[in-house]
């Protein structure tokens, strides 16, 4: 923060229902005059943390219910997968990273709702055979979260925290693509992205760090303790 890299932080450790540690300093945007503290109750934007937290929690669910298995051809859910060597392409190679598909691109230059998104993504190559490496793949989750769709009948920003689907008891997350109604958030401040960019040789604010995110988002307190110890 004194080295004006992030305009500020926020940390919370805990074991079990235990805080032990809470430090939030700095601010949200820094700048000729602006200087939005962060607080307790600041909402981060947490990018593509939604795999991990959403996307791939919602897909063990479905295996774990039976209605999905890791080895299911991605084929069997999306037509666009069953031909050109992309029919070998198995939900666990999405899930690992290791579907051989393109890692990332700035669809939302050119992609202004989620049917056009989903059509870009669908339409690009792979770039490695399935199960051949690793490549850390934003698309691959993109189409994951298009498979839980399929099987629930609601939009992932639903599913992911609807009862049965998502049982690990987070308090209250949020999770709204753009142009999504939603409840309103239960805190009144606008979330806070999770990197920096200078908009001029004195200002910093802070960004959202995955493009794709711009579509897909969940949202969570500065203060996660209560998250850590579940």
């Amino acid at each position: 923060i004194r080295a004006r890299v992030v305009p500020g932080a926020a940390l919370a450790l805990g074991i079990g229902d235990t805080c032990i540690a809470r430090i939030v300093c700095g601010s949200a945007e820094r700048g000729p005059g602006t200087d939005r503290q962060l607080t307790p109750e600041t909402l981060f934007d947490l990018a593509s943390l939604t795999k991990v937290m959403a996307t791939a929690p919602a897909v063990l669910c479905l295996v774990d219910r039976g209605i999905v298995g890791l080895d299911d051809p991605l084929g069997r859910y999306d037509p666009s997968f069953r031909e050109g060597g992309r029919e070998r392409i198995q939900l666990h190679h999405l899930l690992t990273h290791t579907a051989g598909l393109l890692p990332s691109r700035r669809f939302y230059q050119w992609c202004s709702t989620a049917s056009e998104l989903r059509r870009a993504v669908r339409a690009e190559s792979t770039v490695a055979a399935p199960g051949e490496r690793v490549i850390y793949s934003d698309l691959g989750y993109l189409l994951l979260g298009d498979v839980v769709e399929t099987l629930t009948c609601l939009p992932l920003h639903r599913a992911w925290v609807a009862p049965p689907l998502h049982p690990l008891g987070f308090p209250k997350p949020r999770f709204q693509p753009r142009g999504a109604r939603a409840p309103p958030p239960r805190h009144s401040e606008k979330p806070q992205p999770t990197t920096t960019q200078r908009t001029s040789s004195r200002r910093i604010r802070a960004r959202i760090s995955s493009p794709p995110a711009r579509r897909r988002t969940s949202r969570w307190p500065a203060a996660m303790c209560r998250w850590i110890s579940s």
